[in-house]
């Protein structure tokens, strides 16, 4: 390469790089030969002395290799050297799809094959758009088009080719098989009228290639198909094609010219690019830069492939260029978060021609989410009028990479990505290394789809039309295409009468224009679906699932004995077409075991060679949703089928994470709590589950664990959601505030404004991806020792891979390898990537809830006995909690001497709060502390937290940190709010518009969390919001408020209720209602003695729902006794309704303060809502609960007082 006029330099202004593409032919890097012949007046028998270019789309490979000895001077030299550049043949400049259309399309998702009408053609259908201007324009409105088309059996029109200038267009379109597939020339806003805008080009063709031209020349448009006479249309105003949009399936042998500027041509010989051959520069020659390789957001630094980040330079003047490019690029949680990283590079590109080149990032680049700065200089150049043609390029790529481990041979494959709606031909990241699909088929979209008028004149197609003529999902073809294994879910729901047998018992069918939607299928008519799918796919497609989640949706799901002969259908008839084809049942979601146990019972596992689930748990943990005990019961119900062997695999999984308002960095925590507490739409989700969204910590970790127990109960596969370029939508705030809130579900997060970006929880599952790699993740096993959970793998390099987090809090963990001469050192990766070693074979790690990875090269990790054993909690009196612990010194040779430091933290406090010990080898000693829960706050908008886990740290012998755990327990308390001195209770009764209007010192208590909800809650593991579920805070909410003044105590609550109704019988609570819950034993009775006894009420309130209407009080304890003197009032309101309840202080057993006349100490107290279904709900519905929701407690209430909370005066 010259280094006089390099085509590629780069200069970094921090850390150094060898990228393995830095001082490689671009071209020749990128698998792409743009030779091309050389013109007579060139040609080495008349310079001799001139070296032919191997590749002359870089200046630097013309080598004027004899041309030195004869020059007088550099000046000379270098006026030759001009001279002969600009008369050599420009090299071909190549355009590519439009991004929008064709994600990373420099080099072929799915390749062209043998086919076309000459050479190579597409084998899937997409639509790929070219932008013509500014690299060729037509000044004078004239241009020429050949090209080579085709059509195929699919009903539907296809507009194969369209050129758009402003909102004119011309298009090329096959008429759909209902008005006789005929080609037809279309100009669309030509005329005023639209019909005179169609032209009939004869007879259909089918699939032979057939030659068609078309010219336009100063408003004459003369188009010609090969064999026919020409059409000749004399049209007004202009037209200078400034896109070309075509159907690639369509296409070939394209040809597009505009008369003395140059020719753009596609031909799939050099993948997707279009060659643009310039004549000369047109009158609008400007430079462009386009930056290859960030589309899907995951990028890699191999060389050559799609998601490199490429640079090309395009060049369309007559004379050379030369740009420089300052990158400024910027970490999250790697050395690039506290070290930005500054490079430049500079690209010059011949005339006429381009220049590509890799972006030359740093070489060895950490795991990590970044933001890329992106600046030209030298790409703007003033027009002749002063004004600038071109505009320097600034912008900013945001992507992650997740650090492949290199060297390492493969293990079994393990992760796929799920369907999510994904239409952006070329987004699969490559980068990650997952290589499953998982894909929809509808029979009602294929079979079709139900919404368009095709059936002479009704809507969907006549259920006889061929299997050819359908509307196959393309993205099957594309998924193929590309070599993933592809998983077909097959959906045999009713889109059409004919499509129907029967409706469900309480199924409400979705009605749509076109008809309704829902029910029992035809299975004659559904099994010929199945089988032509099957005869479709045959040895391509070999996984099949039965149904996506038929167990949910409450009153629509599918009934367990329906499923049975639906799952029948389409394993016989996949059967019988391929044989070695899978065909997965189940699929469930939420809490799906008991419907799965039906199933089974009614002999569905004869009907499926394996078993497919969904294991959502957001916005809990795994654990806490108790996934592995789901797992267990999935595993042992197979056990006892008659089917042992049916194999597990997952297809879809996601967590519900936090969009982002800043595009560099996650919502911190503390913002992200009181944005959901406020309701926050997007962030908390009006509508049960999944209830609000997590932190990107908490859904990277919650992934990663999720994945890890699926493993362990021997999940073949663990699909990813969400995986989509374009969700949510760039106005997804909009719509969340309209009540479209999910998503948070993508795996591409967003700020509001619409700006994408990965988000840490993307990263988390790419290093999961990459972590993993090499597992052999079906022999896994379990690890469960010292408050350490996760697993270890096997890796085919002979070596393992261990997966552990906390179970609870922080603390450290004694772990042993097996470290030899040749491989001492152990490898720890975080949950985000970053990496460190471990020396030696036994090492102190300190873990929390995130995961984290331990490689090793030989197998034998091993997880020691904690020296921290016996831990117990005593408690006393209310806030105070004593804790002791046992200390080993498990080592036998050394002394152990330290303290135990028990620094303040989440408002408690420790007496003593440092424990000295002192330790001979192999002895243990006993240390204890009392820990004090933090003072009474005043109202707590967050009712939900009992457990707080706190850290204690001390040092082993050799100075290593050691962290464990401690867990503490503490009820919720509020305070009681002063009266105002005119509420006083022996004025008589208190209006509810001056309660309504009372603003208590120490605010509401919120009823209204997912959280709070005790009957009608979705279970722990859901997916879904079901209509049998509680709806959200505008179905049943509350406010409450306490006061009290020398008296009395005064509850005060303000109730949403969207269905208020009363029970059909008095006293009853399946209706609405208000339930109270006070506990005025003392102290040591109370924390001691959880069951109901003297001095425990419940007392329920029957409202005032009607104007007139009395507030009723049904003492519902009264065997335990009754609460004397007590009052209460109420109205109605919109949407609900307020009562008020009053208890003078002399009839609750208090101490009182003689000068206060209040109490003197804490008290129980609880309050609940409970409400109905709605009247519309089914018959079998109509005398029951659906929801009950508590500030504290738990539907258990009225016989355990364990979850009240306190109330502090």
């Amino acid at each position: 390469m010259s280094k006089s006029r390099p085509a590629s330099t780069t200069r970094f202004s921090s850390w150094p790089t060898n990228n393995p593409l830095r001082g490689r032919r671009p071209d020749a890097a990128l698998g792409r030969s743009t030779r091309r012949p050389i013109p007579p007046f060139f040609s080495p028998s008349r310079f001799p002395y001139i070296r032919t270019p191997a590749n002359t789309s870089s200046l630097a490979s013309l080598r004027l290799s004899y041309m030195k000895p004869l020059l007088c001077s550099s000046a000379v030299f270098f006026a030759l050297a001009f001279l002969f550049e600009s008369l050599l043949p420009a090299a071909p400049i190549h355009l590519y799809p439009d991004s929008a259309t064709v994600a990373n399309p420099l080099h072929p998702a799915v390749p062209p094959v043998p086919g076309g009408s000459a050479g190579h053609c597409m084998p899937i259908e997409a639509v790929f758009a070219y932008d013509l201007a500014p690299h060729l324009t037509f000044p004078a409105n004239t241009f020429g088009l050949t090209v080579d088309l085709r059509d195929n059996s699919r009903r539907a029109a296809k507009d194969v080719l369209t050129l758009i200038d402003g909102d004119r267009k011309l298009v090329l379109r096959f008429a759909r098989a209902a008005d006789g597939r005929s080609p037809q020339l279309v100009l669309e806003n030509f005329t005023p009228d639209p019909e005179s805008g169609t032209i009939s080009l004869g007879q259909p063709w089918g699939d032979v290639w057939t030659h068609l031209v078309l010219r336009w020349n100063q408003g004459q448009l003369i188009c010609q198909i090969a064999g026919q006479p020409p059409v000749t249309l004399a049209l007004s105003g202009g037209f200078a094609p400034k896109r070309l949009e075509l159907a690639t399936w369509h296409i070939d042998q394209l040809s597009l010219s505009a008369a003395a500027i140059g020719t753009l041509s596609l031909d799939w010989e050099n993948g997707y690019a279009a060659t643009l051959e310039l004549a000369h520069s047109p009158p609008s020659a400007m430079p462009a830069i386009r930056l290859h390789g960030f589309d899907t957001y995951a990028i890699t630094t191999a060389p050559g492939k799609r998601d490199t980040p490429t640079l090309q330079f395009i060049n369309p003047a007559d004379t050379p260029r030369t740009i420089s490019i300052d990158f400024n690029l910027r970490g999250e949680v790697g050395p690039a978060a506290t070290a930005p990283v500054r490079w430049t590079q500079t690209l010059t590109a011949p005339p006429r021609s381009e220049t590509l080149a890799p972006v030359t990032l740093p070489e060895a680049l950490a795991s990590d989410v970044y933001h890329l700065k992106i600046r030209t200089t030298g790409l703007a150049d003033p027009s002749p009028s002063g004004a600038l043609a071109v505009v320097e390029l600034d912008t900013e790529k945001h992507f992650f990479h997740a650090a492949r481990r290199s060297g390492e041979p493969a293990g079994t494959p393990k992760f796929g990505l799920h369907d999510a709606n994904d239409n952006h031909f070329g987004s699969w990241p490559d980068a990650l290394g997952i290589d499953f699909a998982h894909v929809y088929s509808y029979w009602g979209y294929i079979v079709g789809p139900a919404w368009v008028r095709d059936n002479n004149g009704d809507y969907g197609i006549d259920p006889a039309t061929p299997p050819a003529e359908w509307n196959w999902n393309r993205r099957v073809d594309w998924l193929l295409g590309q070599n993933l294994t592809t998983y077909i879910s097959l959906q045999s729901e009713p889109l059409l009468p004919w499509m129907r047998e029967r409706t469900y018992p309480k199924q409400k069918l979705k009605k749509y224009e076109w008809g309704d939607r829902g029910g029992y299928p035809n299975l004659a008519r559904y099994r010929q679906f199945v089988r032509a799918l099957a005869t479709r796919y045959q040895g391509r497609v070999l996984h099949y699932e039965v149904e996506n989640e038929p167990n949910a949706g409450g009153d629509n799901g599918i009934p367990p004995a329906d499923y049975v002969p639906i799952a029948q259908a389409v394993f016989e008839e996949v059967h019988a077409v391929d044989p070695s084809a899978r065909v997965y049942g189940i699929c469930g979601t939420g809490n799906f075991v008991p419907w799965m146990r039906e199933v089974f019972k009614d002999g569905g596992a004869r009907y499926m060679d394996a078993v497919s689930i969904h294991t959502y748990v957001t916005p809990q943990l795994p654990e806490a949703a108790n996934l592995p005990q789901k797992l267990g019961e999935v595993r042992d119900i197979i056990a006892k089928s008659g089917h042992p062997n049916l194999p597990i695999l997952n297809s879809e999984t996601g967590t519900y994470v936090a969009l982002r308002e800043e595009v560099d960095r996650p919502i911190p925590d503390a913002r992200l709590a009181e944005l959901i507490r406020q309701g926050h739409p997007g962030l908390a989700v009006a509508r049960g589950w999944p209830n609000y969204a997590l932190s990107e910590r908490e859904g990277a970790l919650s992934i990663v664990r999720n994945a890890t127990w699926n493993f362990l109960a021997g999940a073949e596969r663990f699909t990813f959601f969400g995986w989509n370029l374009h969700w949510p939508a760039a106005n997804w705030a909009e719509q969340a505030a309209s009540g479209s809130g999910d998503g948070g579900f993508a795996l591409i997060s967003a700020t509001k404004d619409g700006i994408r970006t990965p988000s840490r929880h993307t990263l988390a599952i790419g290093v999961l991806a990459a972590q993993l790699e090499g597992a052999l993740h079906q022999q896994g096993r379990a690890i469960d020792n010292a408050g350490v959970l996760g697993a270890v793998f096997p890796k085919a390099n002979g070596g393992e891979v261990a997966v552990l987090w906390s179970g609870m809090g922080k603390r450290s963990v004694l772990i042993e390898t097996a470290a030899t001469v040749t491989t001492p050192r152990a490898e720890l990766v975080t949950l985000f990537g970053q990496t460190r070693y471990l020396d030696g074979n036994l090492h102190a790690i300190e873990l929390g809830d995130e995961p984290v990875y331990l490689h090793t090269a030989r197998p034998g990790i091993r997880v020691m006995s904690s020296p921290v054993i016996n831990l117990r909690l005593e408690t006393g009196e209310p806030g105070r909690t004593a804790v002791s612990f046992t200390l080993v010194n498990r080592d036998r040779a050394q002394s152990w001497a330290d303290r135990v430091e028990l620094p303040p933290q989440q408002g408690w406090r420790f007496e003593p709060a440092s424990l000295a010990f002192n330790l001979a080898p192999g002895k243990r000693t006993q240390l204890a502390f009392t820990a004090i829960a933090p003072a009474a706050p005043g109202a707590i908008p967050d009712a939900s937290q009992r457990s707080f886990v706190i850290d204690a740290v001390t040092r082993l012998a050799d100075g290593t940190r050691f962290t464990f755990p401690v867990v503490l327990e503490a009820r919720p308390t509020a305070r009681l709010s002063p009266l105002p001195a005119n509420f006083s209770q022996t004025s008589g009764e208190v209006s509810l518009a001056a309660l309504a209007a009372w603003q208590p010192a120490n605010g509401d208590l919120r009823i209204d969390m997912p959280d709070q909800v005790a009957i009608g809650r979705p279970p722990r593991l859901t997916s879904i919001q079901e209509e049998q579920f509680w709806a959200g805070p505008a179905e049943l909410s509350a406010r409450a408020r306490l006061g009290g003044d020398r008296d009395g105590l005064l509850v005060y609550i303000d109730v949403t209720d969207a269905h208020a109704r009363h029970p059909r019988r008095w006293p009853d609570v399946r209706g609405s209602v208000v339930e109270l819950f006070f506990d005025f034993r003392p102290p040591a009775q109370s924390t001691t003695t959880p069951a109901y006894g003297k001095g425990v009420y419940q007392v329920v309130l029957r409202p005032a729902l009607q104007p007139g209407d009395t507030v009723e009080i049904w003492n519902a304890s009264k065997q335990h006794g009754i609460l004397e003197k007590t009052t209460a009032f109420g109205a109605p309101r919109a949407g609900g309704y307020r009562v008020a309840f009053r208890i003078p202080w002399t009839s609750t057993g208090l101490p009182l303060d003689p000068a206060t006349g209040g109490p003197t100490r804490a008290f129980g107290f609880d309050v609940a809502v409970d409400a109905p279904f709605p009247a519309d709900a089914h018959p079998s519905r109509a005398d029951q609960r659906k929801s009950q929701i508590i500030l504290f407690g738990s539907a258990t209430n009225n016989v355990d007082t364990s979850g009240y909370g306190l109330v502090v005066p």
